[in-house]
Parts: structure tokens; C-alpha cells; sequence
């Protein structure tokens, strides 16, 4: 889904604080793509933002920027439900390096499979 229709599909959501895990989350395909991680605090849900692979801008004089996102092209995935902030925080336990590593969706899968409440 995109990210209009996760927001629109649970009103809870836009009006709840959120705490963001970073941006620079990569799955370790080496397609270059990033990712951003962020929790809802109304809901407990844990969600990744894929911003789609775009051909960078170039202007008349060489520059170059990112294009432009719409938010129908961010794509969203529901990771997990952590009720509890301290849940949430043993979960994500040393995310800053992982975030940065190429692979640092295989650790956070990993994370949530095995520490997440509830699993087994």
C-alpha cells in the first residue's frame, strides 16, 4: 500500500506522535534503494517507508537533486505491532549501526522475529 492509503485506513495514525528510526535502512540487494523505519505510537505499529528508485535531476547548469516524491509512490509495510515504547526500545536495541550497515533490514527482521513480545 502507499503511504495515503495507510494513513487513510486508520484515522488513529495521523494524529499520533511518531518516532523515526532513520532513513537510510538498506536490504542488502545492492539495488541502492533506502528505506525509512518509524513507529506509531497510537497503533504500536512498527513500518517501513520504501521510497521508489528514481533517476536523479539534472539542472541546465550540472546540478544534481533527488526528484521529487509524491506520497502516492511511497510504499509502506507494517514490520510489527510493539504495544509499549520500552518494547519498542529492547527491539531496536543498537539500530544507529545497524542502520547503517548494507544489510541492516536482514538485522531488523532478525530483531523483531526473535525479540519482538509475544514471539516465541
Amino acid at each position: 500500500m502507499n503511504l495515503e492509503q495507510f494513513y487513510d485506513a486508520d484515522p488513529r495514525r495521523r494524529a499520533s506522535a511518531e518516532v523515526e528510526f532513520g532513513t537510510q535502512w538498506e536490504d542488502g540487494s545492492g539495488s541502492g534503494a533506502y528505506f525509512g523505519l518509524s513507529w506509531i505510537a497510537d497503533t504500536g505499529e512498527l513500518y517501513l517507508m520504501a521510497e521508489p528508485l528514481e533517476e536523479p535531476v539534472v539542472d541546465p547548469f550540472g546540478d544534481v537533486f533527488a526528484s521529487p516524491t509524491r506520497d502516492l509512490d511511497l510504499g509502506v509495510e507494517v514490520l510489527a505491532v510493539i504495544e509499549s515504547q520500552d518494547d519498542l526500545m529492547s527491539v531496536l536495541e543498537g539500530w544507529q549501526d545497524a542502520e547503517v550497515s548494507d544489510r541492516g533490514l536482514v538485522w531488523l527482521r532478525g530483531r523483531i522475529s526473535e525479540r519482538s513480545p509475544g514471539s516465541n
